[in-house]
């Protein structure tokens, strides 16, 4: 859905759509792998029976998530000049992935600590059914719905239709 979003806003546009998409994977994987971890002690946290060091462990890990995003926004923040510099692009396409990497350095914060949050802390406590509701509710009914509205405001404007 992106491609045929982002393919009627021009070439520079989808160039710098898969610089950003490219780069964006390779600072991130802490985060992903940081959620990986944390269901693992979470997990076994659970398997125990150990109530209390759950808690424990899920206070702890709330903030080692957060300090990630952080952490990972910062870093992206501040390399992606020097990042951007390994493409050979129009000045256009590099203004546009600038302002890209800009803002996934901004939403990067709350995606580490959404997602490690449910992925490792609520699926992994055991609420597998919270996670499947969270999902269909934000990705099916609310992004997806998006789609006509995007469609609509990325069209190309036709004056014989006013």
């Amino acid at each position: 859905m992106q491609g045929g979003i982002v393919g009627r806003l021009g070439a520079t546009s989808i160039a710098a759509v898969s610089i950003a998409n490219t780069i964006f994977p390779l600072v991130s994987v802490g985060v992903y792998g940081t959620a990986n971890a944390s269901a693992l002690i979470i997990g076994n946290a659970v398997g125990e029976g150990d109530i209390d060091k759950v808690k424990q462990y899920t206070k702890r890990l709330q903030f080692i998530f957060l300090g990630m995003g952080i952490c990972t926004g910062l870093l992206l923040f501040f390399a992606k000049d020097y990042l951007l510099l390994l493409y050979h692009v129009s000045a256009e396409t590099l203004v546009k992935a600038r302002s890209l990497m800009t803002v996934l350095s901004i939403t990067v914060i709350g995606t580490a600590y959404q997602m490690s949050t449910l992925t490792g802390i609520v699926r992994s406590g055991g609420a597998t059914h919270f996670v499947l509701i969270n999902d269909i509710i934000f990705v099916w009914v609310i992004k997806v719905n998006r789609y006509d509205w995007i469609k609509k405001l990325t069209k190309e404007f036709n004056p014989a239709e006013t």
